[in-house]
Parts: structure tokens; sequence; C-alpha cells
């Protein structure tokens, strides 16, 4: 399996989504997405769903929540979504999506990386916004550094992982736990969790 799709088998969530049903899953979501339909995007969505994006914009609690922020935000944006690619960990029900934006003179010069959450039926609960950033030179080595920084967690190799962080970063999981704000953080944060 590629490094993206490998965890440690210690590792237990208590559902998960085969990588191609998370494709799937995405897949449907950002079609949706782009049609601009709120009351069909938040069918997409858990009850007790939240978006938050790159920008700190942030809608939910509640699904209705998430379909009355995309119509304000499609209201001043309206650039469509590009799937790129979309990363899994064995055993999950989160990933990371990887979009460009498409439709607007200009637009495509951005590209996003979201990490998507869903529940046991296929719903998003989560959908955070990790980077908005200006497609480029380096937007063909995005793949294998998302890769080797997801390569590198699986081993559990704290003093590497350190190394792939910018001198001032943070890391926020799901669950509301943050490490940070130096790269030191982080890496003594993940040892600490894995040690648990």
């Amino acid at each position: 399996l590629p490094p993206w799709t490998r965890f440690p088998s210690n590792l237990q969530w208590s559902f998960s989504f085969s990588a191609m049903a998370l494709l799937e899953l995405v897949d449907k979501y950002v079609e949706v997405w782009n049609t601009k339909d709120a009351s069909e995007l938040q069918t997409l969505h858990a009850q007790s769903s939240c978006v938050k994006l790159a920008d700190g914009t942030e809608f939910g609690p509640t699904s209705a929540d998430v379909g009355k922020g995309w119509v304000e935000r499609w209201a001043v944006d309206s650039v469509g979504r590009e799937l790129v690619d979309v990363f899994t960990c064995k055993g999950s029900s989160v990933c990371l999506v990887w979009t460009r934006a498409t439709g607007a003179e200009g637009s495509s010069a951005v590209q996003y990386l979201d990490v998507m959450e869903f529940d046991e039926e296929g719903l998003v609960t989560a959908c955070r916004g990790c980077a908005a950033m200006p497609d480029s030179d380096l937007a063909p080595q995005l793949k294998p550094l998302v890769a080797k920084y997801l390569e590198t967690w699986t081993a559990r190799d704290a003093a590497e992982l350190q190394k792939l962080h910018a001198p001032t970063s943070c890391a926020k999981l799901v669950h509301g736990v943050e490490f940070g704000p130096a790269d030191a953080d982080i890496a003594k944060g993940w040892a600490e969790r894995w040690e648990s």
C-alpha cells in the first residue's frame, strides 16, 4: 500500500471506511458543493456538524448552519472546486482532501487542503480547512510531501516529524487537542499521544 494508506495496527476507530468508500463520499461532496445547492449539501452533513475554513471562517454546529454559511460564502466567492486527490488512513473515517479552485479568472491559482471526518452513516461531521495556497511550481511536490508526512507519522518518529514542521507551527486534532506553537511542541505532543 502507498504510505498515506498505512496506519499502525494498534490504532483503532469504532468504525472505518475503505479508501474507495471515502473517495466516493468526498467525490459526491465536491460534486454537490459545485452545484451551490445548500439544501442538498446539508443532506451530506450529519445533524451535528461543522465547517472551519482555512481563513478561520466557521459554520455550525448544525447542518442547517453549515448550509446557511455556504450560501453566504458563495454570494461573495462563486468559484468551483476540482478534486485533485484524497489521502486516506487505513481503518479511519478521516481523510485529507486536496482540491483546486476552478471557474473564475485567476481562481486556478488557488489550491486547498481540507480534513474531512465522517460518521458511521457516511455523513460529514467536520470539515477543517488546513491551507489555501497559490498554485505554483511547488504544487507538484505537494503529494510526496503529504505522503512523507503521513509515513513519518505512521512510523511514530517524533524527531523526523519535527523536521517537517516550520519552527513556528501548530497541530490541531479532531477532538480539540492542540500542539504548538513550536515544532518541538508538536514532536513532544505526538510522542506523548503515541505513548498513551
